[in-house]
């Protein structure tokens, strides 16, 4: 589970980017704010 960027707390989407057998790699969509781009990616490595 990702976390999403919203005001809800919800749970967001995400995308996986990359997979093998010893690792993954799951991203969340991108937030554009006057601050800058945000998101969350999640790498797991066995």
């Amino acid at each position: 589970m990702i976390s999403d960027f919203g005001y809800g707390g919800g749970v967001g989407t995400g995308k996986i980017k990359s997979s093998s057998t010893h690792s993954l790699i799951i991203s969340s969509g991108n937030l554009i704010t006057p601050g800058g781009v945000f998101g969350r990616t999640v790498s797991l490595k066995r």
